[in-house]
């Protein structure tokens, strides 16, 4: 029981990476880039994502600055391309992993 406390202690005041996905539920691109995404921080229990579906909220997606899909995006640092492969994805999460 103890131990217990002190895990969810410890991952209390550990930096939590936020990673904001921003996709279409209508785009095979964006199925793949989420999969490599979710591939990426499996290990990583410091990791929060939030997914923007760009067809419900275009307008948060226009103010962030997002003008393509799939879009991920790390404390201001954006990942995007027509086609995100997942050793783009692992390497962008690795960078922002290392920062924390």
């Amino acid at each position: 029981m103890a131990l217990r406390h002190l895990i969810t202690l410890s991952s209390f005041f550990l930096p939590t990476m936020q990673i904001t996905l921003y996709k279409s539920a209508l785009c095979p691109r964006c199925y793949l880039a989420k999969k490599y995404l979710i591939e990426a921080i499996a290990n990583n229990t410091n990791a929060t994502v939030e997914e923007i579906e760009i067809l419900t909220s275009a307008k948060k997606m226009w103010s962030d600055g997002i003008r393509m899909i799939p879009s991920i995006k790390i404390d201001g640092d954006l990942l995007s391309s027509v086609y995100l492969d997942r050793e783009a994805v692992v390497e962008f999460i690795n960078k922002h992993s290392t920062r924390q």
